[in-house]
């Protein structure tokens, strides 16, 4: 099983990140991790500009990973109660080449953020529009007060938060079928 794990934040030092390589990691499968940063250069979405210039290759890449595993998890930091507009603007592309672009795939929504609120507002809109994006939406996890929560140098949760998230990735990886294998005609 091939386990995409998105981190929806730019910043070089994200927790979100952070926090979706740790999840990953409780997977026990081949994870491959995408950092916004290397969509930073990306063009704001417009219809004019889809038009007359197609669609930008680190999007193209994009969509193609995401086909090509079996899962998705992400974590995105939430900026004024919202998504923070690069990742923003990635889906905008994505969802011009497939407004389905996560076809079906399990996938799995996380926040944490430094404070008690974990991101939990921004995780609330990215959930209701996960199934929008053809998402088969296992659940959230939302994590506050991040840098107490988070034993960064064991590299472990507090153990009430690790059982939380182990229970998610557990019904996570339940739910993963294997891609087709096509056959050569």
């Amino acid at each position: 099983m091939k386990i995409l794990a998105i981190a929806g934040s730019n910043s070089e030092s994200s927790i979100n990140r952070e926090l979706v390589g740790y999840a990953a990691g409780l997977t026990g499968h081949q994870v491959t991790l995408i950092d916004m940063r290397a969509y930073d250069e990306v063009p704001l979405y417009s219809q004019a500009r889809q038009q007359r210039d197609g669609f930008p290759p680190e999007i193209q890449q994009l969509y193609a990973l995401i086909q090509a595993h079996d899962g998705v998890l992400i974590a995105s930091p939430e900026h004024n109660g919202s998504l923070p507009a690069v990742f923003k603007n990635a889906i905008d592309w994505l969802s011009r080449i497939n407004m389905k672009f996560l076809a079906g795939k399990p996938v799995v929504a996380m926040s944490t953020s430094p404070g008690p609120n974990g991101g939990k507002t921004n995780l609330t809109h990215l959930a209701s529009l996960l199934p929008w994006w053809g998402a088969q939406l296992i659940g959230t996890y939302s994590l506050g007060n991040f840098y107490q929560q988070m034993d960064r140098a064991a590299g472990t949760l507090a153990v009430g938060e690790q059982a939380r998230l182990l229970t998610l990735v557990n019904e996570f990886k339940a739910a993963l079928t294997p891609l087709p294998v096509l056959q050569a005609a």
